[in-house]
């Protein structure tokens, strides 16, 4: 019987050869834009999905308003992390992540080296796997760092060089750093990229000095306790930052001679990390990958089925 069909389907071919090309193509390039438009919708949905505590894992983002127009930033500064950790029930974890690009010496030659700090335990929070090296240890040393595998690879040729050192550029210097990790590529669906990664130093001055609140320059993330509400965690993370901030905040305004009502105070939003890459109202900056937009996901989910 198929054998039947499929000369009657030949001899209908051959009849109206250039009615059946049209078809044929046409259903090509259906199927290759479907296939395409379902490829990238599922890409887009993916975008920082793959990390075991994922759902615990929120940006800090803030809202201010100046001059009568509001504004969102993704960019945060040296104290949020701490001192919401210290002081704000439910959040069990902080991770500061600054783009912090510099110069690398190999013998004779200087060339740049996509550079990012961030604090110890950046492994333990994050689910970026290592091919070799102790995730709780290798960013405890302030002149410790972690290659990804690419960037040992090009330094080095190898992955196998824990206990080799390279030399980067510190202010005027260059400093030897040991390599204490070699970590997989980060996946392709992850907002956070590395080539090389180095412990976030701060000190004690800067940790204690309250203007500090309103110096941004890093993206600051938290990880929530299992059982906590986000909501309440943001609640009490602005009800601390009015108590502890908001006379820096007037005494600063009085420094430099800005009119009270032309700033507000910012407030401070919890942004689960599953969402940022799509979330277009919130620009990413300093090392996380550009925004999506989820409106183009979902016009394109529509399309795939409409050019089946």
């Amino acid at each position: 019987m198929w054998k039947h069909y499929l000369k009657v389907a030949w001899r209908n071919l051959k009849r109206a050869k250039t009615f059946s090309l049209i078809n044929i193509i046409g259903l090509s390039l259906g199927l290759t834009c479907s296939i395409l438009i379902l490829l990238f919708v599922k890409d887009e949905l993916s975008f920082d999905r793959f990390h075991e505590k994922g759902q615990q894992i929120y940006r800090i983002n803030s809202k201010s308003t100046v001059n009568g127009e509001t504004g969102q930033s993704s960019i945060t500064g040296t104290l949020e992390g701490p001192r919401f950790e210290q002081n704000v029930p439910g959040i069990k974890a902080f991770i500061r992540y600054q783009q912090a690009g510099t110069n690398i010496k190999r013998g004779t030659d200087v060339e740049p080296l996509r550079l990012f700090r961030t604090d110890s335990n950046f492994f333990q929070v994050f689910s970026f796997p290592l091919i070799a090296g102790d995730p709780a240890t290798c960013l405890k040393d302030p002149y410790s760092i972690v290659l990804s595998k690419d960037e040992a690879i090009r330094q080095f040729g190898s992955t196998d060089i824990i206990g080799k050192t390279i030399q980067l550029k510190q202010d005027s210097a260059f400093v030897p750093y040991t390599v204490t990790a070699v970590a997989k590529n980060c996946p392709e669906n992850s907002s956070i990229r590395f080539p090389a990664l180095a412990l976030f130093r701060a000190s004690k001055a800067d940790e204690q000095n309250d203007e500090n609140w309103f110096s941004h320059y890093l993206n600051t993330f938290v990880l929530l306790d299992k059982n906590a509400n986000a909501t309440q965690v943001e609640h009490q993370m602005q009800k601390y930052f009015q108590k502890d901030a908001s006379g820096t905040f007037h005494a600063m305004l009085q420094k430099f001679g800005i009119p009270e009502n032309s700033i507000s105070l910012p407030i401070y939003q919890l942004q689960p990390l599953e969402r940022m890459h799509l979330d277009k109202d919130v620009h990413s900056g300093n090392g996380i990958v550009a925004t999506g937009n989820i409106t183009n996901a979902y016009i394109m989910g529509p399309l795939h089925f409409l050019s089946c």
